[in-house]
């Protein structure tokens, strides 16, 4: 059948181009025009198969496209929830610095208190001792001056 179909077409071909004269016919007969067709044929089965190669690297490639923007995807948003987490985490850590800065402040402020408390115990001891040393050498308490001066 598609032998017939063959003789068919190569006879119209021969027909056509021998009375339109538009190509070039190297076919001088039916069985030249059958193996031109026959190789045309063969030619359209390796493109065929070739085209069905290159559309399955083609949808190969597409699929990995796509697993790669879902991968992308994901990847972005474990970013965008890490960034999340470390702007938080950025804000207790400034939160905390705040808080050592005043702890800091309130520490310099007590040990300048405390410096200025042990002056004081420093000259009260020293008044004890000169009282004590008056004390024995007269027997009473000498007049306690302020240092504002007498009251």
């Amino acid at each position: 059948m598609k032998k017939m179909a063959h003789c068919a077409l190569a006879a119209t071909l021969v027909l056509s181009i021998g009375t339109l004269d538009l190509t070039k016919a190297e076919a001088k007969t039916v069985d030249d025009v059958n193996g031109q067709l026959n190789d045309l044929d063969k030619k359209q089965e390796s493109i065929n198969k070739k085209k069905g190669g290159i559309d399955a690297d083609k949808n190969e490639t597409q699929g990995k496209i796509d697993k790669n923007l879902d991968k992308q995807d994901a990847v972005q948003k474990e970013m965008d929830k890490l960034d999340k987490k470390l702007n938080v985490t950025q804000k207790k850590v400034q939160k905390k610095e705040s808080e050592i800065a005043a702890t800091n402040k309130q520490i310099n402020d007590l040990e300048n208190k405390i410096a200025d408390l042990n002056a004081q115990i420093d000259k009260l001891k020293k008044e004890i001792t000169a009282l004590k040393k008056s004390i024995k050498k007269t027997g009473s308490y000498p007049e306690r001056q302020t240092e504002s001066g007498p009251d």
